[in-house]
């Protein structure tokens, strides 16, 4: 899912270097599924969306700078964070990983989040601050929040007639809608323009393993709202990661989507032995697009728990590692493709959908293209759902881990044509860790589960993982990974390891006496057992 930073925005690069001179003449293009407002704001140098429209183009019409006279642009002037001060006089705050918001630009203002989830309008001439927001969600004793930690991806702006409003998702899962002029929360949306998402859930939700990373998107009145969600077991059941949309108004709940099928809901026959009813995360931690004219939002749904091991949620698993396509009025599904099967490999759409208009054999299409971890591109027609070119289901290896039903085949579009052939790859995850794996019964198992690429008899792991120690055991079909992050899930030991566990732990002293040097993997403790964890990754 994402590792932090590879989110590179070039919206961010494109809205700065326009900043930087006055607005040139545009040459104006049509948007795909956008409305003529957003479309004229692009051309007039406006960015507001998150991707410049919820088309997730990244598009800017400006012409003004070229290969030409891109070597004379200079630094006009820098903006200093205000988290910067925060962290200075409370420390304790923690670290974040990086500033990866993209401002939105709307009549000559830039509307930004803060790694904190503070939120700052900003003189796109002079970078002089206008206004700073601080709902001082790190103040609430919590420390960091699930995943990546302060990380924040940006705000959303909506406007009608003259009351223009700013949204924000933040850390810990507050909705927040401020006046755009002044910064003031508005007193009418929600509990003084402020809503907990973490409340109205369909089962309670605990605070420390569910938040917010991305903006919203807002089309015809309806804020459409995702969530980030702990991607391991920390409590059972896990947080639901259902969508959700809201009134921009009032603030109220209008409609819920159930990322995985509830009750006699179509796709609940795909969670075997009613594992729905625990099963949680499917949540939607990328940004979403939209198209405004049809009234449709697109949603790249995650993984359910776990990201690695699916021995308690055996089958499909609908809607995980799937694109759906909901009525923005109603919340209900128009279509769905299911991108992975019963998904074990973390791999979940990274990225917002694009919104596309093409000519196939002739045929103008309203298109939609889904970018995968795979170097996979999905495309379907954005009003049916029906793929425009074949998408083949092939078979795939199945998995040795005790307990694990890997899905048999897997969807492989057939086009856009790959530059270079996808070879086949063993991907080994381990259920060493993993809380229904055999003999885990006595101990509330922290799953460590990893991916590695297999070379002969030896693995070469995965670089987002270094540094660690890894092993693999032929026999017990395990990969092992120990890693040192801070606040990683703990291997249970003592009477509570597998026998995976045991032939895994022989196997690493043999990797360790053949290779001398290797540091000396911790003996099932890690540095902080509190079951969050942290990860390179997204959300």
């Amino acid at each position: 899912m994402g590792k932090p930073g590879r989110l590179i925005n070039a919206a961010n690069i494109g809205i700065i270097l326009a900043l930087l001179t006055a607005v040139a003449t545009a040459n104006a293009q049509a948007i795909p599924g956008a409305l003529p407002d957003a479309t004229k704001a692009l051309s007039h140098g406006e960015w507001p969306a998150y991707a410049g429209t919820y088309a997730s183009a990244r598009y800017s019409p400006l012409a003004q700078i070229d290969r030409t006279n891109a070597k004379n642009l200079h630094v006009a002037w820098r903006w200093k964070s205000p988290d910067m001060a925060i962290k200075e006089t409370k420390p304790t705050v923690g670290p974040s990983f990086t500033n990866e918001s993209t401002p939105l630009m709307v009549g000559g203002t830039l509307y930004t989040s803060t790694s904190l989830s503070q939120v700052a309008a900003i003189d796109a001439a002079t970078g002089e601050t206008r206004w700073v927001y601080d709902p001082k969600v790190y103040e609430n004793g919590l420390g960091l929040p699930a995943n990546l930690g302060w990380l924040h991806r940006g705000v959303a702006y909506w406007r009608n007639g003259d009351d223009e409003r700013i949204v924000i998702l933040t850390a810990f899962a507050q909705m927040i809608a401020l006046d755009a002029k002044t910064g003031k929360p508005v007193p009418a949306f929600g509990k003084d323009g402020r809503i907990d998402l973490a409340e109205g859930m369909r089962r309670p939700v605990d605070r420390d393993y569910y938040t917010m990373t991305s903006p919203p998107v807002i089309v015809r009145g309806v804020i459409v709202v995702g969530s980030s969600v702990f991607d391991w077991w920390g409590k059972r059941p896990s947080p639901p990661g259902d969508v959700r949309g809201f009134d921009v108004i009032t603030g109220r709940l209008l409609w819920t989507f159930h990322t995985v099928a509830q009750g006699e809901e179509p796709g609940v026959e795909t969670w075997e032995k009613d594992s729905w009813k625990e099963a949680g995360n499917a949540n939607v931690w990328a940004p979403m697009s939209a198209d405004e004219e049809l009234g449709y939002v697109y949603l790249p749904v995650s993984t359910p728990t776990n990201d690695y091991y699916g021995g308690h949620r055996l089958g499909d698993g609908l809607y995980g590692e799937t694109l759906v396509c909901l009525d923005v009025a109603t919340g209900k599904k128009v279509w769905h493709y299911q991108l992975v099967h019963h998904g074990l490999w973390d791999y979940d759409p990274p990225a917002a959908p694009n919104l596309i208009d093409i000519t196939v054999a002739g045929k103008r299409i309203k298109a939609v293209a889904q970018v995968t971890k795979q170097a996979l591109v999905y495309v379907f027609d954005r009003v049916t759902g029906e793929p425009v070119w074949p998408i083949e289901e092939r078979p795939v290896p199945a998995s040795s881990v005790p307990g694990e039903r890997a899905s048999k085949t897997q969807p492989f579009p057939t086009k856009p044509a790959h530059r270079r052939r996808l070879r086949p790859r063993r991907v080994v995850h381990a259920a060493i860790g993993a809380r229904h794996a055999p003999g885990a019964r006595q101990c509330r198992w922290r799953q460590l589960v990893w991916r590695c690429h297999r070379s002969g008899n030896r693995p070469a792991l995965c670089r987002d993982t270094a540094p660690a120690d890894a092993y693999y055991d032929s026999q017990a079909g395990a990969v092992a990974v120990f890693l040192r992050f801070h606040r990683l899930a703990q291997l249970c030991a003592g009477a509570a390891r597998t026998a995976i566990a045991e032939a895994a732990v022989r196997q690493h002293r043999r990797h360790r006496h053949e290779h001398r040097g290797a540091p000396l993997a911790r003996s099932g403790r890690a540095q902080r057992g509190d079951g969050r964890g942290s990860k390179a990754r997204h959300p």
